[in-house]
């Protein structure tokens, strides 16, 4: 699993404070139960039971939805046109081989506004890539009906891993697809159209868009 690794039973040999009969961990190990008498949260609602600042500083990695258990592929603030110009934008996209933009993976969401270092998410347009601006002074506030909310999609179990990205109440909209104006580059595609001057419909893959920890 990407958040931990299982380690045999016996490693957890420490008894429970509240009840010798039961094991709760030893040095560096931690036992997880699960409550089924809980109820579990909805996949529907943003997740606001954590501290708002617990998403303020992560990563993005896209999941192919027919292959929850495959390869993640982690996602980065491309830009679009040069540092040097006064404004300039950024999309969030794949860095395959060559790509000179690899520390540029530094998401968070704060304030329900996705962040990618100072530049400002502008509000998602059906079948174009996600995209942020920055400009100096930075005037932008930023589009803010981001969340991340519960993962029912796990291979390892319904909400159990890494929360989804949700904008405008959807974890369902997004895309890989191939640009074909840049070599076939991935991107990230907010529900897309036919007929697009930057990509195929058909050659897209639909993804979840998961929130991990910054490592």
């Amino acid at each position: 699993m990407p958040y931990g690794a299982p380690t045999p039973a016996s490693d957890c040999s420490f008894p429970c404070p509240g009840d010798s009969s039961e094991s709760c961990g030893a040095g560096n190990r931690m036992v997880v139960y699960t409550d089924t008498a809980g109820t579990p949260p909805s996949p529907s609602t943003c997740i606001t039971w954590r501290d708002g600042w617990s998403w303020g500083n992560g990563i993005l990695e896209a999941v192919d939805k027919t292959n929850t258990g495959g390869a993640k592929t982690r996602l980065y603030a491309i830009p679009t046109n040069p540092f040097t110009d006064p404004i300039y934008y950024s999309i969030i996209s794949t860095c395959p081989a060559g790509c000179p933009y690899t520390d540029y993976y530094n998401f968070g969401i704060v304030d329900g506004v996705l962040t990618s270092y100072n530049n400002r998410v502008i509000a998602p347009n059906v079948g174009d890539s996600q995209s942020f601006i920055y400009q100096w002074p930075q005037t932008v506030q930023g589009y803010n009906q981001y969340c991340a909310k519960p993962n029912p999609y796990s291979p390892d179990g319904p909400y159990i891993g890494h929360p989804l990205l949700s904008v405008n109440g959807n974890t369902d909209l997004w895309a890989l697809c191939p640009n074909t104006t840049a070599n076939g580059r991935l991107d990230i595609v907010y529900s897309p159209i036919a007929n697009h001057a930057h990509y195929v419909k058909s050659q897209c893959t639909d993804v979840w868009v998961e929130v991990a920890p910054f490592s």
